[in-house]
């Protein structure tokens, strides 16, 4: 394969050649067509991000304090922009048709989670200190361990519905090899 790259535009070409012994080989390469893309990262309740980065194209931007991007040289065609906050990890992502000389406009959400807080209770009401709670998952399960008041907490979950079950194995089993 024979790739070219304009360093003032990051355009890429690329092309198929053969070379045979004792010739020249003379070959074309054309440049594919860009298109721009801007817009806004947004976090899972509607707020702009600020400080996002953002990619798709032949770089990574960030948004800047009203969570709003740009990214120029995206190849033209069917893309996923993908942007993620570095702060609290969340990512998102956004699917748009870039069309050569143009500008498109994409909207992204990051994605939304959630912290399960709750607690232990034995059947006349009162806490279970140290008990084992399990959220299956897929391969097997999620563990912690309630406090001395029986709270347990499985946090930053993607939205969904979970099983949770307790008790689960000792601590003890699941803190050996």
């Amino acid at each position: 394969d024979v790739i070219a790259v304009d360093p003032a535009t990051s355009q890429i070409g690329t092309t198929r050649a053969t070379v045979v012994a004792l010739t020249t080989t003379a070959v074309s390469v054309v440049m594919e067509s860009t298109g721009a893309v801007q817009g806004v990262v947004f976090n899972a309740n509607g707020q702009p991000v600020a400080g996002a980065l953002v990619a798709g194209g032949v770089a990574i931007v960030q948004t800047d304090a009203n969570g709003f991007f740009r990214l120029d040289g995206v190849p033209a065609g069917r893309r996923a922009i993908e942007a993620g906050d570095p702060v609290t990890r969340r990512r998102g992502l956004a699917q748009v048709e870039v069309l050569p000389g143009q500008t498109v406009n994409a909207s992204i959400r990051l994605e939304g989670r959630a912290t399960i807080t709750g607690r232990v209770l034995d059947a006349n009401g009162n806490p279970v200190p140290g008990a084992s709670v399990r959220l299956p998952q897929m391969g097997g399960y999620q563990f912690v361990i309630a406090n001395n008041q029986g709270v347990f907490t499985f946090p930053d979950l993607p939205l969904g519905d979970y099983l949770i079950q307790a008790p689960g194995p000792s601590a003890e089993s699941l803190i050996q090899f």
